[in-house]
């Protein structure tokens, strides 16, 4: 008897509570549109996040990348600064030996040229000036700092210091070519007087000789 009363009442629990379960899943039409607005909501600022943690991932690798960019480009620079350097001197050597060339045969007496120092004194200051560019990237202390803004600068100040001192070479040769110019057309134009002068000696001393044998 027991039992069956116990069964009874579980029984009207049950169809109790049924009604306020159903109530509780359905809810009103408010109710169900605030739990939308709140999804939608929840779903966008959990878009907006990932699409900020994307951004952020993509901005971090392109540091990264331009990070490694530099420092590929300033171990290049800084290969290159001795190597510029030792090219230039190179060709400032060549030159000065030719220029010692050129003052010797001068000053033996072989060549010769009525301005020879004027064209020497503008060969002088045309080497002082190669010389002074010269040691400018010799002692060009290029530091490349991938996290500083003026690496450019200091880029266009190197690269300045490099032309500079190839327009410097370039005049010291030009001033030098064009003293070695004026001594073999002088020594020319010497030679062709020699030769002038010997043959209208030959000329007069035929005629000399024939004058006599005439007599």
């Amino acid at each position: 008897m027991n039992k069956r009363l116990l069964t009874i009442t579980l029984a009207s629990g049950l169809l109790f509570l049924q009604p306020i379960a159903v109530f509780a899943q359905s809810g009103t039409p408010a109710e169900k549109r605030e739990q939308a607005e709140v999804k939608a909501l929840e779903a966008r600022e959990s878009k907006e996040e990932r699409i900020a943690e994307i951004k952020q991932q993509v901005e971090s690798r392109k540091l990264a990348i331009k990070q490694n960019v530099c420092e590929k480009r300033a171990a290049k620079l800084q290969a290159a600064i001795p190597k510029l350097s030792k090219g230039a001197t190179s060709v400032k050597i060549a030159i000065d030996k030719m220029y010692e060339r050129v003052q010797g045969f001068y000053e033996s007496g072989q060549l010769t040229v009525d301005n020879y120092q004027e064209l020497v004194d503008a060969i002088e200051l045309s080497k002082a000036n190669a010389e002074t560019a010269l040691e400018t990237v010799e002692n060009y202390e290029f530091v490349v700092d991938c996290e500083s803004e003026t690496v450019g600068q200091s880029l266009d100040a190197f690269r300045a210091a490099v032309n500079e001192a190839k327009t410097a070479l370039k005049q010291y040769r030009k001033d030098l070519v064009e003293l070695i110019s004026s001594l073999k057309s002088e020594s020319a134009s010497q030679n062709q007087e020699s030769e002038d002068e010997a043959t209208n000696e030959e000329t007069n001393t035929e005629a000399e000789a024939e004058g006599a044998g005439n007599e």
